[in-house]
């Protein structure tokens, strides 16, 4: 081997993906080590001043550089884990939490003053339980890119398939999309919501309400439609997906607003391969985030102030509620909330810290204490207990008021809450192996164009870029039997129709690596690998 083959052979490893996590873990592992330098040399306040301010901003840069890199490296990992827990964590456990240093003057008051308190060197302590559990997920998922890299390379072909291509679905992708408008339009609208909103006297059992968003799938295949050209539904996209955003609104529910607004700019640049445009539209969207931040929770106060709930509202009250809020906005936002309540919302600092503290105090939680059941369908166990989220107990422990609010701890805080350092270090890396599967299985699904697997990409989606921000068993394990069901349905209707016999293969060749050790030229495909 020439000088020049090696040098192409460790570029192309270190453009792999699992080339890109492996620098991106040294430095986190870097960054760590600078936090337990401050922590056990440097414990003056103002040294944990400053780098309560640099740190974070750090920790954003390695984990936005290593997304770009990885949408630089393979376009579909837009869908996966392996972008979308880089880009969540960074505005989650970095930018977030920096409003405790960058703040104006009224949200720093309104912190100071907040039931839960928090001193800097817990802020301190808090980044570092972030940052650690960040760099133990992506290990976990490092650890999958380097055991499976057959997997991952070239393709994502399987071991069993290493001499032959990747197969391309022949469904055609205008029947799905417009199907799963229509049938997750018509399930969401008329009968989900409706059932979740006191409308109608019907009970919807907790894994089928996921399937509520797969409207927001067949508008992103309809994008990716449009992006690759296909004009003629421009108008059918413009007249559905607005009216389809404008009742998402009135579920006063940021995680859908978000997945509303994301799958077709994402399905656009899946189409259109135009990464300006995506960085803009995915700025727009960040726009529209953080202000509907404040219509939601004015939406929920005033459902609750009628009806001493957050859900008992029917379209039309909701509606009006829209409308009031539109046409009186100073009313609806007082005057006085000068404070950064957008920002302030990113930031789980504070109730990690909380978990911490609880934790070290010798009060561990006990959140994980009905995850089994998650895994028991309420077809068999027909008395199954409703299953509600930790946030009610967790707000309850924090402020001792039994109310009908909810109070949002990260997967970090919640292991940690549960047992300590001993959770992050066991539990992060398994969820990271997880994520790295469900990767996988995205990568594979957007690259065969399989479309009718393409919800499974939705879950996955929905994990990687909300659950971080949950508990471990409605964030984590309330999504995984929905996934299982659904992939052993689909996989028992492609037997039945003989589908695999009738797949047709695409054009992207596999590139054996002893042509590269001949110094044979690279090819796109490997190029973008």
């Amino acid at each position: 081997m020439t000088y020049g083959d090696a040098r192409r052979l460790r570029h192309s490893r270190r453009h792999t993906l699992r080339g890109i996590y492996g620098q991106a873990l040294f430095m986190l592992l870097a960054l760590v080590a600078g936090y337990q330098c401050v922590r056990g040399i440097f414990p003056d306040a103002e040294t944990i001043r400053y780098a309560n301010a640099a740190f974070p901003c750090i920790f954003i840069s390695i984990l936005l550089h290593t997304a770009y890199r990885c949408i630089r490296s393979r376009q579909a990992t837009i869908w996966s884990p392996v972008f979308l827990v880089p880009v969540q964590s960074a505005v989650f456990f970095g930018f977030g939490p920096l409003v405790e240093v960058f703040g104006n003057d009224a949200t720093i008051d309104y912190l100071n003053y907040s039931i839960i308190g928090m001193r800097p060197h817990e802020l301190l302590r808090s980044h570092l339980v972030s940052t650690v559990g960040v760099a133990c997920v992506m290990f976990g998922m490092w650890i999958h890119m380097v055991t499976h890299r057959t997997r991952w390379s070239f393709g994502g072909t399987a071991p069993h398939r290493r001499s032959g291509p990747l197969q391309r679905s022949p469904i055609d992708p205008t029947m799905v999309a417009f199907a799963l408008i229509a049938a997750g339009g018509l399930f969401r609208h008329l009968l989900l919501m409706p059932a979740q909103w006191g409308m109608i006297d019907v009970v919807i059992a907790g894994v089928l309400t996921s399937l509520g968003a797969i409207v927001d799938v067949g508008f992103g295949l309809l994008a990716i439609l449009i992006g690759r050209g296909r004009k003629g539904f421009i108008p059918a996209f413009l007249l559905l997906w607005p009216a389809h955003v404008f009742l998402t609104v009135l579920s006063f529910a940021k995680t859908e607003i978000l997945i509303a607004l994301l799958f077709p700019v994402i399905g656009f640049y899946a189409g259109n391969k135009n990464i300006r445009r995506l960085i803009v539209r995915l700025a727009l969207v960040g726009i529209i985030f953080a202000a509907s931040q404040e219509w939601v929770h004015h939406g929920r106060a005033v459902v609750f102030e009628r009806t001493q709930t957050i859900t008992d509202a029917d379209y039309g009250t909701r509606t009006e509620i829209l409308f009031d809020y539109i046409a009186t906005p100073k009313q609806a936002v007082p005057i006085e909330d000068a404070r950064q309540g957008w920002w302030t919302r990113l930031n789980y600092a504070r109730v990690q810290s909380f978990a911490i503290n609880a934790y070290d105090s010798g009060s561990p939680g006990d959140t994980l204490s009905t995850a089994w059941m998650y895994f028991i369908p309420r077809a068999i166990w027909a008395e199954k207990p409703i299953l509600v989220s930790p946030g009610k107990a967790f707000f309850e422990t924090v402020t001792g008021l039994n109310i009908q609010t909810f109070l949002g701890l990260s997967i970090y805080g919640d292991l940690y809450w549960n047992f300590g350092w001993l959770g992050v270090f066991v539990g992060c890396p398994l969820i990271g192996v997880l994520f790295a599967m469900l990767s996988w299985r995205s990568l594979r699904i957007m690259e065969t164009e399989d479309f009718l697997r393409v919800p499974l990409v939705l879950i996955t989606f929905e994990l990687a870029a909300i659950s971080p921000t949950e508990f471990i068993v409605n964030g984590i394990l309330g999504l995984l039997p929905i996934y299982t069901a659904y992939a052993i349905g689909i996989s028992v209707l492609y037997l039945v129709l003989g589908h695999r016999r009738n797949m047709t293969r695409t054009r992207v060749p596999y590139r054996p690596k002893r042509q590269l050790r001949a110094g044979a030229p690279r090819s796109d495909a490997f190029r973008f690998q």
